[in-house]
């Protein structure tokens, strides 16, 4: 099957050419399709294909290569901002034996009775906690970064979703791309029309 490359890890082929509904038909938040698939890391890889279907304006194929990478860059993000936290927590510690907390304090009023102004401190953990949330929760990354799944938490996805026929594998270029297919758009599609029917708003849109 011909794949036409558009961008460096997406391309379109007749397949993403054949779906007929629209990226912007379904529903999704970041990297969740709630109630609409049945497994939530399949709803993790559909969102991200969605995404990319959005920003390309029509359905494309993602290389596996790309979603790794897509969730590894995730991954290192989050493990920073883990050790941050983890450091500031130690230096803390390390500040309360040292009573370097009552050094600041006596420096402090000492600064107020010269009359200077002090700036007010920003709180480190704070600041790393706005941090990580702007990166949103994801189940794929979760289940990869903490070894669930037999540390294979992607590859087993992404084969639950071909197996089920909501994906296609497809090898290209000594590497594999994975194309969705119209049981995975019509599949979301339903389920969030039935919603609507009952009286539920999916969620949020992703724009």
């Amino acid at each position: 099957m011909a794949l036409e490359k558009i961008a460096d890890t997406t391309f379109v082929t007749d397949v993403t050419k054949s779906i007929e509904v629209a990226p912007t038909d379904v529903v999704i938040g970041t990297y969740m399709i709630p109630s609409s698939l049945g497994k939530s890391e399949h709803e993790d890889i559909a969102a991200r294909l969605i995404e990319k279907a959005r920003l390309a304006g029509q359905w494309v194929a993602l290389s596996y290569k790309g979603l790794v990478d897509q969730i590894a860059d995730e991954a290192d993000l989050e493990v920073g901002c883990n050790d941050r936290l983890r450091k500031e927590y130690e230096r803390q510690q390390e500040d309360r034996k040292i009573g370097r907390q009552v050094a600041r304090f006596f420096k402090g009023a000492y600064s107020a009775l010269r009359g200077r102004k002090r700036s007010p401190q920003s709180d480190p953990v704070q600041a790393i906690e706005a941090d990580k949330k702007k990166l949103p929760f994801s189940v794929v990354r979760f289940q990869a970064l903490y070894n669930q799944a037999g540390g294979d938490a992607i590859g087993i996805a992404v084969r639950g979703m071909e197996e089920r026929g909501l994906l296609n594998v497809l090898e290209h270029d000594g590497g594999h791309v994975l194309e969705p297919t119209p049981k995975l758009a019509g599949t979301i599609y339903k389920s969030q029309e039935g919603l609507r029917a009952r009286g539920i708003n999916p969620p949020h849109t992703a724009t």
